[in-house]
């Protein structure tokens, strides 16, 4: 990893060189196939780390929103014949 003097600098820099390592180790036992999946995986986990993705938007993601149970929200949909009822109540869901 690049070395630093800054302490907080210097372990982001650990950080991300093992993160590489160890995608690098897991892909050479994997089928092309199956390392999308670990990208993906990975990088949910890391987004999950940082505070970046809410557990609620990985859910709706992985559902599709089929366990969608509807919003109490009085957020209007605007007519615009382009987006759907459905992905309408969604994104209001995931915006509260």
């Amino acid at each position: 990893a690049t070395p630093s003097e800054a302490l907080e600098e210097r372990l982001a820099n650990l950080v991300a060189q093992n993160t590489l390592a160890v995608y690098r180790n897991v892909c050479r036992a994997l089928y092309e196939k199956d390392k999308l999946l670990l990208t993906l995986l990975m990088s949910v986990k890391i987004l999950q780390g940082e505070g970046q993705l809410l557990e609620k938007q990985w859910k709706l993601f992985l559902t599709g929103g089929s366990s969608f149970q509807g919003s109490t929200s009085a957020v209007r949909k605007v007519d615009s014949g382009w987006l759907s009822d459905k992905a309408w109540q969604q994104l209001v869901e995931l915006g509260e």
